[in-house]
């Protein structure tokens, strides 16, 4: 009797020591088995490698360069506008001939034209009647210019692509403007206002930034008071490239307006080639 609980003791032990060799094994193959899963939808796969490569990439687009625009002392193009002006704002005479961007039937048109240079009364400076130090420029002309260029940029008469015609004003809370030469977004150009900083203060500035060339321009300081504004967007050089017109004054009291054609340094969108200075009251 002894004999046999013995013997029943010693089959337990060895069934138990099976048994924990057996859950041992199943373990181990669990393990195996987790090793070689696929990773969670909702972490990333990239290898380090490339997630430090994309990285970089997203911190070389923030860091685009802002290019600043140089303003020349004198410009290869005259700009001119008909109205009446103070008389030293005036430089043409009577007889010359200019170019005018014109609204016509076809369109708008580079056309020679001749203008005529009056000598009026400045009604702000002019307190004496018999004065007349205000020039006035008329044309004899169906149409009235959109502006008037002359100069040693060779820009010839014809049909001129215009996308936009109008007084678009810029102020710091003004979104950003989209202006296209066609219906291709990599040629669209992002006019807007942002904060910047130089060593001596903060201020906006107008910028215009290029996808396609990943090009960021200042054009100026601007938007104290609102007096900058776009007021034609077309190809006047007919390059396939935006050109554009621009008041850039930054006073209520003094019109700036800027011709801007599309540039040929690879580091900037436009060049100022002309510019045409008025001033009010």
């Amino acid at each position: 009797m002894v004999m046999l609980k013995i013997m029943l003791g010693i089959q337990k032990i060895k069934f138990g020591c099976h048994a924990i060799k057996t859950i041992s094994i199943l373990c181990l193959l669990l393990l195996v088995s987790c090793g070689d899963r696929e990773p969670d939808a909702s972490i990333s796969s990239q290898p380090p490698q490339q997630e430090s490569a994309m990285s970089q990439s997203s911190e070389q687009k923030a860091q685009t360069p802002i290019f600043i625009t140089d303003y020349p002392r004198s410009y290869p193009l005259k700009l001119l506008k008909t109205g009446k002006f103070h008389g030293n704002e005036v430089q043409a005479k009577s007889g010359e001939q200019w170019l005018g961007l014109f609204s016509t039937a076809k369109g708008f048109e580079l056309l020679p034209t001749k203008i005529a240079v009056h000598t009026v009364r400045d009604y702000v400076l002019d307190t004496d009647e018999t004065k007349k130090t205000g020039k006035e420029i008329i044309l004899d002309e169906k149409y009235s210019p959109v502006f008037l260029v002359k100069g040693s940029i060779p820009l010839k008469p014809g049909i001129v692509k215009t996308v936009f015609l109008g007084n678009a004003k810029f102020s710091p809370n003004s979104p950003p403007l989209s202006v296209a030469l066609n219906h291709e977004s990599r040629n669209t150009y992002q006019i807007s206002v942002k904060e910047r900083q130089n060593p001596e203060t903060i201020y906006h500035a107008l910028l215009v930034y290029s996808g396609k060339d990943s090009i960021f321009q200042e054009i100026s300081s601007c938007c104290d008071d609102g007096s900058t504004a776009l007021l034609w967007a077309g190809d006047l050089d007919r390059d396939g490239k935006l050109d554009l017109l621009i008041d850039i004054s930054n006073h209520y009291h003094v019109s700036l307006l800027t011709l801007f054609l599309s540039s040929t340094n690879q580091n900037k969108l436009l060049e100022p080639v002309a510019q045409f200075k008025t001033t009010g009251c």
